[in-house]
């Protein structure tokens, strides 16, 4: 396809509105009037304010040059005036600037130096924007623990003094977490929070970037149409707030829309645009990202030398600024490239290195440090309402003691005074009067600590239900499980807010791994043994390279025990989970798995088939020094697999209050074993609602369907 003689006249034009904007930026009105008022001010705070509105107005206009200037004369100036708070506004946006050309550590250092001057003079409003900065600081470098840990801090300050555009930026910058790590609907969830409150404040900017996010959403769906439309909402008013750095985004975001739809001259058209403005900024990540995506375009029109020499510009300058993501991109561009010019030893290369960047980046240890982290957090304000509570008991206990006390040298008064009546009336009422200003006052002391506990309980629920969010993120993601089982189906029914009970997968050596389990306990404790599960799993699989799933439940027992041992109890150890990891080669039609006290079903031909599981559980246990034995299934187009945890057939419910029972489960499956997976999903979700009736859930459960 050749590009039109239009299109190339609207870049020429492009650049010359870029190179001319560059030089003409002092004779904008507002930027004149902020410079003229500077050089006749006075040193003092008042200069340093109108300096770091200058930086920041030529930062949004893509100067970043003389935005970088000014806030270096506005932090020179502050240290100058001993000017604290202006010292730490000037590192902030000087570490802005720097993250805007692509220099992370810069950016880090001089944000974290912004964090330790507004610490020290207790800027919460400030606080919160330094957190949000140092998090896109980590995001952008693909550290999502990080990341995850600034955002979490800048909400929960936010919420404490009531921030709303803080609160924005923080569930925006959540949302762009969860698209990373493949949880589209959680991502959605947040940016939709971003989206209503940026349009409560009237905040353009803020509304641009929620827009930005949704159409990055919607194209991770697959939703295309969907995607340009908001990516062209954001670029509308980035346009018309001339949000100069933002804009290049927007266009780069556009032309990946466009590729995706086939329309590939508009593609390439944005992705020029895009690259200008990088180009104008020394915006070197923008450039690779851009560089990737036009190696993309090319191999769509199937130009493969355009395509090829796009992509290894992406690849050495993704390199050359540790950009792990732009490195993922432009391997993986390179990768299909070499494919399609045949060229088999460098598409080998780009495919390992992509696998490698691509793990790095999704690697679920940070996803499990961030869940201890909030948990953490989620226990402490525990303890601290239990102590309030224990106190407040103790509060009315001492009141009841006091009244006790007041009443009994009531009554032996009136008896020392039972003749001399006048005396002994006065007297009575005197300590009446005192009891019932002493009785009055507690009351509202055991009033104003009730409400105390209630409010510090209610922090609590809250902290919970972020960590049911985060546990979430630990699962399968849709995503992964949509790509390597398109036909399937999930019934998850946590007893508590936060669950025991799991479903974990990954695709490494060709393979991919199932396993749904029942950690010891339900509900926070529970919680605690899925993260310790997933975590031996994972390490297992991704970090020991061990295959077969008899020997990654052997390894994951061994360090279970060794790791609760720890505590020094007769009883340490013994916690673990019944599980079955099953390993699906689809390539050979067969799977491997290994089960702990935990089998599952296939059903062949409308016959069910039950696959058994060893008689011990992952973890101590008298045949702890037992290994689990390795089964060999045959698959054949068609069959059904479902694996579940108990909690479904130890439901007490029914007509005598019996459990559900495993026959029971076996002739529910067969019935509807020929219906379609949505429809299946609500049968059984109905019928364990149904036959629990008004009797509580005594356990987590899980039910997951699978055809082959």
């Amino acid at each position: 396809m050749k590009l039109s003689r239009a299109f190339f006249i609207q870049v020429l034009i492009f650049i010359f509105i870029q190179i001319n904007t560059k030089y003409l930026f002092s004779q904008t009105p507002e930027t004149d009037s902020i410079i003229n008022s500077i050089k006749n001010a006075k040193e003092d705070t008042l200069k340093v304010n109108s300096l770091l509105l200058l930086s920041k107005k030529l930062n949004n206009l893509g100067e970043l040059d003389a935005s970088l200037q000014y806030a270096k004369k506005a932090r020179d100036l502050s240290i100058k005036l001993n000017f604290i708070k202006g010292e730490a506004k000037a590192y902030n946006r000087i570490g802005n600037v720097c993250r805007d050309y692509g220099d992370i550590p810069a950016a880090i250092k001089n944000h974290l130096a912004s964090l330790q001057l507004r610490q020290k003079i207790n800027d919460k409003p400030g606080l919160i924007v330094i957190y949000n900065d140092l998090g896109n600081d980590f995001f952008t470098q693909g550290d999502y623990l990080k990341a995850l840990e600034n955002y979490f801090t800048s909400l929960k300050i936010s919420e404490e003094v009531k921030d709303i555009k803080g609160q924005g930026s923080a569930y925006n910058n959540l949302s762009n977490v969860y698209y990373d790590l493949g949880n589209y609907e959680e991502a959605l969830r947040n940016i939709t929070e971003a989206l209503k409150i940026s349009k409560k404040l009237n905040d353009n900017r803020g509304i641009a970037a929620a827009y930005n996010n949704l159409g990055n959403i919607y194209y991770a769906k697959g939703d295309y149409e969907e995607s340009i439309n908001n990516h062209k909402a954001a670029l509308d008013i980035r346009l018309e707030i001339d949000d100069t750095q933002n804009l290049a985004k927007s266009y780069g975001n556009l032309a990946i829309g466009y590729d995706k739809l086939g329309n590939y001259e508009e593609a390439l058209k944005n992705n020029f645009a895009a690259l200008e403005m990088h180009t104008a900024t020394g915006n070197e990540q923008g450039i690779a990202t851009v560089y990737s995506n036009l190696a993309v375009a090319y191999f769509n029109l199937k130009k493969y030398k355009e395509a090829e020499d796009y992509g290894v510009k992406a690849l050495a300058l993704s390199k050359t600024i540790d950009d792990l993501k732009g490195v993922k991109d432009a391997n993986d561009a390179l990768y299909r490239v070499y494919l399609a010019i045949k060229k088999p030893e460098k598409a080998f290369v780009s495919y390992s290195e992509y696998i490698e960047a691509r793990d790095s980046l999704l690697n679920e240890e940070n996803t499990k440090k961030t869940v201890r982290l909030e948990m953490n957090y989620i226990f402490q304000k525990k303890e601290a309402a239990d102590s309030l509570r224990e106190a407040d008991e103790k509060k009315i206990v001492a009141i009841q003691l006091q009244q006790e006390k007041t009443q009994r040298l009531a009554l032996y008064g009136g008896l020392a005074l039972v003749l001399v009546f006048a005396a002994f009336m006065m007297h009575r009422f005197m300590v009446s009067q005192k009891q019932k200003k002493i009785i009055e006052a507690q009351k509202m002391e055991v009033e104003h600590q009730k409400e105390l506990v209630v409010e510090k309980q209610k922090e609590v629920m809250d902290s919970i239900l972020y960590a049911q969010r985060i546990q979430r993120a630990l699962l399968a993601s849709d995503g992964l499980l949509k790509q390597n089982l398109p036909d399937h189906f999930i019934v998850y029914e946590p007893k508590d807010i936060v669950s025991g009970d799991f479903y974990w997968a990954t695709r490494n050596h060709n393979k991919f791994y199932l396993a749904t389990a029942d950690s010891t306990g339900h509900g926070v404790p529970g919680a605690f043994m899925s993260l310790l599960n997933i975590s031996f799993l994972n390490e297992a699989i991704t970090e020991k390279g061990i295959k077969r799933p008899n020997e990654v439940l052997d390894y994951t027992r061994t360090r279970l025990i060794n790791a609760l041992r720890a505590d020094g109890s007769e009883e340490g150890g013994k916690d673990g989970m019944d599980c079955n990891l099953i390993v699906f080669d689809f390539a050979q039609n067969t799977l491997e798995y290994a089960a702990a006290n935990n089998g599952f079903f296939i059903i062949r031909n409308n016959e069910l088939i039950t696959c058994a599981a060893d008689k011990m559980p992952v973890g101590r246990s008298p045949k702890d020094t037992e290994a689990f034995s390795l089964n060999v299934v045959h698959l054949q187009k068609g069959d059904i697999l479902y694996t579940m945890t108990d909690g479904l057939q130890d439901q007490f419910g029914g007509p005598k209050g019996k459990k559900f029972k495993g026959k029971q489960i076996q002739q529910l499956l067969l019935e509807n074993c020929n219906k379609p997976f949505e429809e299946q999903k609500v049968i059984i979700q109905s019928a364990f609602k149904n036959w629990k009736g008004k009797l509580e859930q005594v356990d987590d459960v899980c039910v997951i369907g699978v055809k082959i």
